[in-house]
């Protein structure tokens, strides 16, 4: 049996994902697709625009064979923690082969000869690295300059700049770095990306960004019948301004209320009126410098979206703040990471969805896996461990937050994640 693994966030899922699924399926002769997906909140640090249901029903329809959920904590992470949690997840159900994403660049090779840098800490990166970090540069910058510097490939560091200045070309790497430090036997596949950048929003685009702008902008769903599958066009139908669409600005409110109850409910227990005593950079990817600004601008908080332009500067991006902001408001803490990361990122496998006739392949993941799957969460605390049951409450919580807001803007009935169904077909 060849198995497949897949890491998307599908949001929403788009004819360039179904070009993906079905050359990973040719290329790598897998007999079965699976799917990790991150839930409701994504890795730009925004709420999905659609539940995961939703995408996971897409998925499906599209030929994955099942779906498994990342963990939050992993899902609105830099690329990072996002490739070492989808990774781990993969490499524990002990049947996948093959990792397939997509890259702008298309070159396996060169991509693994990138990640073979960092991931054996060669000493000339490590020195780089650290030179370039505390001369006050950011990460993104380091990382980049001290990969060019320890590459002794000269045609490779020609291309360097430029692989790295795509953003599926750096997930890859992750991804293969991730692999590589695992010692894990799955092994790297990518597919050239030659659709739009990711970040073009422009309505002819096919990204996920261009169709989550149209969606958002006008709401003319036909406008999308070139961009996304028959069946995802008829999920948009069937639930559009009845369970979505979710934005960042949804929360606003609710963001603003948490900054300020952190704040005042640390003075109060200080016994203290200075602000500045109090920072947010227990919670991941907030420096000390962001909770500063933070505090500085609380006042001037109008919306979520206007707020992360309130708090950029050049040394920080867009999407690194609006997870930042993300972390403080699903109590995404650091330590509680360590812990996560020093109990190997994941403890359980939980069904999203499947076809009934990859039946086979449960029963070989059944057969190999080292953690258990979990299909229905009510009776999870009987045989997970405390820190797998800590990921598993963070993810409820987040699910549970989402569908909240979903249900009072589009006023349906609250579907708590106890009750809700896996997503099963033929």
């Amino acid at each position: 049996m060849t198995v497949t693994g897949i890491v998307a966030e599908y949001n929403p899922f788009h004819n360039g994902h179904l070009y993906h699924l079905k050359r990973a399926k040719r290329d790598t002769g897998a007999d079965y697709i699976i799917v990790v997906m991150s839930g409701d909140f994504v890795q730009r640090g925004a709420p999905a625009i659609l539940d995961k249901y939703s995408r996971t029903k897409m998925a499906l329809s599209a030929g994955a064979d099942l779906v498994l959920e990342l963990p939050v904590y992993y899902a609105v992470s830099s690329a990072d923690y996002f490739a070492k949690g989808a990774t781990a997840l993969l490499d524990k159900l002990g049947v996948v082969n093959c990792l397939s994403f997509g890259s702008e660049h298309g070159r396996i090779e060169d991509l693994i000869g990138i990640a073979s840098l960092s991931a054996n800490e060669s000493p000339a990166y490590s020195i780089a690295l650290n030179r370039y970090l505390v001369e006050g540069k950011s990460f993104a910058y380091a990382n980049m300059h001290a990969l060019m510097d320890a590459c002794e490939d000269e045609q490779l560091r020609n291309l360097l700049e430029s692989i790295l200045a795509q953003p599926n070309n750096l997930l890859g790497i992750s991804y293969i770095k991730s692999l590589m430090q695992r010692n894990s036997q799955i092994l790297p596949h990518t597919i050239y990306r030659s659709s739009s950048d990711y970040h073009d929003d422009s309505e002819d685009a096919l990204s996920a960004t261009s169709v989550r702008a149209n969606l958002m902008r006008s709401g003319q769903i036909e406008a999308l019948r070139e961009q996304v599958p028959d069946y995802v066009l008829e999920e948009i139908h069937t639930n559009y301004q009845k369970t979505f669409p979710i934005s960042r600005n949804d929360y606003s409110s609710i963001l603003l209320y948490k900054l300020r109850e952190l704040v005042y409910s640390e003075e109060i227990q200080q016994l203290t009126s200075v602000p500045d005593t109090f920072s947010f950079a227990r919670y991941l990817d907030v420096s000390n410098a962001l909770s500063r600004r933070i505090m500085a601008c609380i006042n001037q908080f109008d919306a979520f979206k206007p707020f992360i332009n309130l708090l950029k500067t050049k040394n920080i991006t867009y999407s690194a703040i609006s997870r930042a902001l993300l972390h403080i408001l699903l109590e995404i803490r650091k330590e509680d990471m360590e812990e996560f990361i020093e109990n190997d990122y994941v403890g359980y496998a939980r069904i999203l969805g499947f076809r009934k006739q990859a039946s086979p392949l449960l029963s070989q993941i059944k057969e190999h896996t080292s953690i258990p799957l979990i299909s229905k969460i009510k009776d999870a605390p009987s045989y997970l461990d405390v820190t797998s049951l800590k990921i598993l409450s963070s993810d409820i919580f987040a699910a549970e937050l989402y569908e909240q807001i979903a249900a009072q803007k589009f006023s349906h009935p609250f579907r708590s994640e106890y009750t809700q169904e896996i997503i099963v077909l033929p």
